[in-house]
């Protein structure tokens, strides 16, 4: 007797249609249906794995995509503080560079083309660091010419021509007289290293300060020296106390000026106080 699968098909209206199979072909049915099973099993697992390790490299590639744009955005950040800090550096070179041409001082650098070389590109535009070069000549420029006046009181004689306060003769007058307290203090006005002191006829009780290569000060007249030939000062430093010694016929300091070598009208340096003040100020620290 041969095997046969009874199959019963219902139709959409409800009506039966039996379907007979012989059993070799109702094995062959149930093997194809057994694969296909199977196939469709492996092949979800197949294409679930896959699908999960897609989502896990788009989740890593979302994950880079947001650090790289928190980083493009901290760049940017910084990039506008540099920019910030590059117009104040701009401001604070042209401000000191204003200062020094009102007292006749130009910032020059020594340039040759004897002993240079390098390959040759293009010119850049302004960089942090060479604006931070130029801020940093610009300041040792400054900290080395002598500016503001050295003590408190009233100018009572200036630079230039004048009959003598003594003998009343005609006679050139090298200096600045600043009249004040006796015992008044005297800063110096820039950094400087004490060059000499002393004391005789003529300046009575003085002190000389060479300040870098360009400048040197004198303080005459003085009742106190408070620092000696050798000693580094600093700007506003304590260096004497006002007096009357020497060719003076009041209290008093003779206030001088040499740029070069050759005296110097100390009023405008004096006078430029007013615009030190006004210099901006910015925290580099935080760019």
């Amino acid at each position: 007797m041969h095997e046969q699968l009874h199959r019963i098909i219902t139709g959409a209206r409800g009506k039966s249609r039996p379907f007979f199979l012989a059993g070799r072909r109702s094995r062959y049915a149930l093997a194809a249906v057994f694969f296909l099973l199977v196939g469709g099993i492996i092949s979800g697992w197949f294409f679930s794995d896959r699908y999960l390790a897609q989502r896990r490299q788009i989740t890593s590639l979302e994950s880079e995509l947001a650090a790289s744009k928190s980083l493009n955005q901290r760049i940017r950040d910084q990039q506008a503080q540099v920019n910030s800090s590059m117009t104040e550096l701009k401001k604070r070179s042209r401000l000191i560079e204003s200062i020094l041409n009102k007292v006749g001082v130009a910032l020059k650098m020594k340039r040759s083309t004897n002993g240079a070389g390098g390959p040759f590109r293009k010119p850049a535009k302004d960089s942090y660091q060479d604006l931070t070069l130029e801020m940093d000549r610009c300041i040792t420029a400054v900290c080395s010419v002598p500016l503001g006046p050295p003590a408190r009181g009233i100018v009572s004689s200036t630079y230039g021509n004048r009959l003598d306060p003594i003998n009343q003769k005609p006679a050139f007058h090298g200096g600045l007289d600043i009249k004040g307290r006796d015992g008044e203090k005297i800063s110096a006005p820039a950094d400087g290293v004490v060059s000499e002191h002393g004391c005789n006829e003529e300046c009575g009780n003085f002190i000389e300060i060479e300040h870098g290569k360009v400048f040197r000060t004198r303080y005459y007249h003085l009742q106190k020296r408070l620092v000696a030939t050798g000693d580094r000062v600093t700007r506003g430093q304590t260096i004497g106390l006002m007096g009357n010694s020497g060719r003076s016929t009041g209290t008093h300091l003779h206030y001088e000026i040499h740029y070069r070598n050759r005296p110097v009208d100390p009023l405008r340096f004096v006078q430029i106080r007013n615009h030190i003040t006004r210099l901006p100020t910015v925290d580099l620290d935080k760019s």
